[in-house]
């Protein structure tokens, strides 16, 4: 018999332990009604003794409990107490418990229960089962269910010994199901214990089928690897005489279990080895599911995953937007697509991703989001680094185009000087006699030099102004130029110059370094606006190797090398990035309408020096600005020249000169310059119309004056047509562009001579003299 005792006191305890030992039973012992609620539903004890007295808190609501398990309303409830019989104690025993024991009490008196208790279960147990037993006898069991069921049936009588104990198990019947299932007939099954029936499982079959005696149905599966078929077997005991037995083969529901177990495991091996963040969630925002990839870009295990909600993973604006899309999709059926979420990770980073999602009819009715998140961080950065590359090239393109325009302007411009000066020139020897009208064209003359060094700035700007490079030693050319200024120009500021200690030589042109670090400290001093403000400037030298993202202010990376580099720093006013994107612009300022190219011209000079430049600004903070120049591994000993000398010869010209120019103005001015010194001139426009004239002169051209920006010049195979043509004849260039530039530009050879835009008469003769007179010493 199974038995609970249930009680705190070590004195009831002590008594029904001796009192159990004495009639040799076993029994199960507890002080807590929740541990004994727990264990008498998980297999019933057919008595109970309970304490009920006030040290058990809840014994009423226990003993209701108690008749409530399966099976346990045969359970006898044996209630104790040491009160005088209290009023719940009455309440108890009419309503739940069977008999009680006033304690202390007298062994015999509680023997006399305990044996009471026994008898009454045995009829409850009896009684239950003749009440759920639908057939009196085996035959009407056989006669109805057998022949109308297709599951597998055979009915077992229990053999017992003289003290009542099943010892084995005697097959009396099988239906039709049950021998095509087996393959054998009734007649070699009937009569036949189940040992014989199963040689392999007949133990495992009588020990369930004697459980089943026990008032349980009794359920198992069964491998049966003899008849390579999978069985739910179910044992029933509907009287203590018999035991139903069915037999429901599963093989086919067992495989596809395996087959759907395996598809799963295949699903949840794809899902984990997905990139892309997998996610279910409820419609309160839970999450229901997640894969491998979310534990490994959240850096959150799966176990806690499966525990948050959206709340967890989501920044407030995002978790209200993700619930509302989550309704929207509930309300119309319509899948969510492309929506951008950060997702919070473990150490607080967040990871954007984008989410594609659509809504799951569960079979439990409620609905639930499947969606894939994927993280869009790489394509974030190609994004900013594509408008950052757009707005670099945009940038670049509208300098390009000013470049070319202010480099148009100044070739359009020298054009129009030259012939200004040019007939000033000749006014000049037609009226030498003249004084008044001498000073006259000589204030014409300076005027239009004057004009030309406007064409300077814009040249110097579009990166083509005139050079003379030399060795500079950097930081002697700055100490040089910060005296000057502070004295001369602002001395309202203080200037501070730092040196690294190194010796920064760097292949420049003086001049224009000059001109670089004047308009950098005269933007420094207006952007001071307190007088008495410091201004820094600082000389040193930059390594830059493959390794370093060293960017300029066009955000082009400096190629490998040492540089020498000039910085200029105020604490004034400082610019935005608005401000800053239009500071190298003509003409541009912040401060009143602009008057001139200033850091226009600057960056045109430091890319005709192959140099670069960098501005750090904030407003209110103040600017740097850092300037680098190639340095130069050795000095130069020899300067590069920008152009032929122009001393005034009075060597007397002679010969024909085919002068190639396409504008007319210019072209007529030129040849009558050349007239004046004595030479015959013939005009061109083009180069082809040069090429038609030399066939016709070619005996007769001496030399040869081309201006480089005609069309078709860019044809190389074009001019050293003519140099073939005529290889003794020397040939002298003119442009607006310095001698450095328009030999990079145009990559010509064979030149004799190079004179600049604008020039005058004077110029101009001296120049096709001294080829002419260098080309006769050489032949």
């Amino acid at each position: 018999m199974r038995i609970l005792v249930v009680t705190g006191r070590s004195d009831i305890t002590a008594f029904f332990k001796r009192l159990f030992e004495d009639q040799g039973q076993t029994y199960t012992k507890t002080h807590s009604l929740e541990e004994a609620l727990k264990l008498h539903r998980r297999d019933p004890f057919e008595l109970v003794v309970c304490d009920v007295s006030d040290e058990q808190k809840g014994w009423f609501d226990f003993c209701r409990k108690l008749r409530k398990v399966p099976l346990g309303e045969d359970s006898f409830l044996l209630a104790v107490t040491s009160k005088q019989k209290p009023a719940e104690l009455i309440t108890a025993v009419e309503y739940f418990a069977d008999d009680f024991i006033h304690f202390p009490c007298e062994p015999a008196d509680a023997e006399a229960r305990f044996i009471l208790a026994e008898r009454r279960t045995q009829r409850r147990r009896s009684r239950r089962l003749k009440k759920n037993s639908s057939y009196g006898d085996v035959g009407e069991l056989v006669k109805l269910v057998f022949p109308n069921t297709m599951v597998g049936c055979l009915i077992l009588e229990c053999v017992r010994d003289s003290d009542g104990e099943i010892t084995d198990f005697v097959t009396v019947e099988v239906n039709q199901a049950f021998q095509k299932a087996t393959g054998q007939s009734a007649k070699v099954l009937v009569q036949k214990s189940l040992t014989e029936v199963f040689p392999d499982i007949g133990a495992t079959l009588a020990e369930k089928a004697t459980e089943a005696t026990l008032g349980k149905i009794v359920h198992l599966d069964l491998d049966y690897k003899r008849m390579a078929k999978h069985f739910r077997v179910s044992f029933y005991c509907a009287d203590p005489k018999y035991v139903l037995v069915t037999f429901l083969e599963t093989t086919e529901y067992r495989r596809a279990q395996e087959a759907l177990q395996v598809s799963e495991s295949r699903l949840q091996q794809t899902m984990d080895a997905l990139p892309d963040i997998v996610y279910e969630l409820a419609m309160d925002g839970s999450i229901v599911y997640a894969n491998k990839s979310a534990s490994k870009q959240l850096n959150l295990p799966l176990t806690a995953i499966d525990k948050m909600t959206i709340d967890n993973i989501l920044p407030q604006s995002d978790r209200d937007r993700a619930l509302d899309t989550m309704v929207e999709m509930m309300a119309t059926g319509k899948r969510s697509e492309g929506e951008r979420y950060d997702l919070i990770r473990a150490d607080g980073t967040t990871l954007p991703v984008e989410a594609h999602a659509i809504l799951l009819e569960r079979d439990h009715g409620q609905p639930t989001v499947l969606g894939i998140a994927r993280d869009i961080s790489e394509r974030i950065k190609a994004e900013e680094e594509r408008r950052r590359m757009d707005k670099q090239i945009q940038k670049t393109q509208k300098l390009q185009s000013l470049q070319v325009l202010a480099g148009g302007l100044a070739h359009d411009f020298n054009n129009l000087l030259i012939v200004i000066l040019g007939n000033a020139s000749l006014a000049k020897i037609a009226t030498k006699d003249n004084i008044n009208i001498i000073r006259q064209l000589e204030r014409v003359e300076s005027a239009a030099r004057k004009a030309s060094e406007l064409t300077d700035q814009m040249l110097a700007y579009a990166g083509k102004g005139q050079t003379t490079l030399e060795r500079v030693d950097l930081g002697k050319t700055v100490e040089e130029i910060l005296r000057l200024i502070q004295v001369s120009m602002i001395s309202e500021h203080e200037i501070e110059w730092e040196s690294d200690g190194t010796t920064p030589f760097i292949k420049a042109d003086p001049t224009q370094i000059r001109q670089i670090l004047i308009n950098l400290v005269t933007n420094a001093a207006e952007a001071s606006e307190k007088v008495g403000s410091r201004i820094f400037v600082r000389t040193g030298t930059l390594r830059v190797t493959p390794k370093d993202e060293y960017l300029t202010f066009f955000e082009e990376p400096l190629p490998e090398g040492t540089y020498s580099l000039i910085e200029v720093q105020d604490h004034g006013c400082g610019m935005d990035e608005a401000t800053m994107a239009h500071m190298f612009e003509p003409f541009f300022s912040s401060k009143f309408t602009g008057r001139g190219l200033g850091l226009a011209a600057t960056l045109g000079i430091i890319r005709s020096h192959d140099g670069a430049i960098t501005v750090k600004s904030k407003l209110g903070e103040g600017t740097t600005v850092t300037v680098y120049f190639p340095q130069i591994p050795k000095p130069i000993t020899k300067p590069i020249p920008a152009f032929i000398d122009t001393r005034q010869q009075d060597l007397p010209g002679w010969g024909t000169v085919l002068v190639i120019e396409e504008q007319k103005n210019v072209q007529d001015i030129a040849k009558e310059i050349l007239e004046s010194g004595g030479y015959t001139v013939i005009t061109a426009k083009d180069i082809n119309e040069g090429i038609s004239a030399l066939e016709r002169h070619n005996q007769s051209v001496t030399a040869i004056l081309i201006d480089l920006l005609i069309p078709q010049m860019d044809d190389k195979k074009i001019l050293h047509k003519i140099i073939q043509m005529k290889p003794d004849v020397p040939i002298i260039a003119s442009s607006g562009f310095n001698y450095k530039e328009a030999i990079n530009r145009f990559a010509v050879e064979g030149l004799t001579g190079y004179i600049k835009k604008p020039y005058d008469a004077t110029t101009l003769l001296s120049t096709v003299n001294e080829a002419a007179d260098s080309r006769r010493k050489q032949n």
